[in-house]
């Protein structure tokens, strides 16, 4: 089988789509939690949506996975994992008990500039003008 050749043009044309499709899946995603939460609990919310993410990637995964990780490294990808998405996510699921989609949609749209002046302040990334720039376009 041959890869398919991405050219610039390309390229450019894919992440546009990508840019549009996902805002639009984390509405629709937010909208279904919201109303899904007076009925299922949120333990059960995420663990639909993860299993949904894994039936879908994890073939994926199997069938272009270059390498895998090893060892220790492995399992601590495995409790990033767990943490950050999983809690994360029953997290998100459980708060949009309490509040609108919409409340949720808005505080979700400020996690970019939440996580660079996060980085900012722990010195782990530099603030310049061109990063401030691109979060500011990225969630108008």
């Amino acid at each position: 089988m041959i890869a398919p050749v991405l050219t610039p043009t390309r390229l450019a044309f894919l992440a546009a789509v990508a840019a549009v499709v996902a805002p639009f899946a984390a509405g629709t995603t937010l909208g279904a939690i919201r109303f899904l939460s007076a009925d299922v609990e949120p333990l059960g919310i995420t663990l639909i949506r993860l299993g949904i993410g894994a039936a879908i990637l994890l073939p994926l995964a199997l069938v272009f996975a270059r390498g895998w990780l090893r060892g220790r490294d492995f399992w601590v990808l495995i409790g990033f994992g767990v943490v950050m998405i999983g809690f994360s996510q029953w997290l998100v699921s459980g708060s949009l008990a309490y509040t609108s989609a919409a409340r949720g949609g808005i505080i979700a749209s400020t996690v970019p500039f939440m996580t660079l002046a996060v980085s900012a302040a722990l010195r782990a990334e530099q603030l310049t003008w061109l990063k401030a720039l691109g979060v500011s376009v990225a969630t108008s």
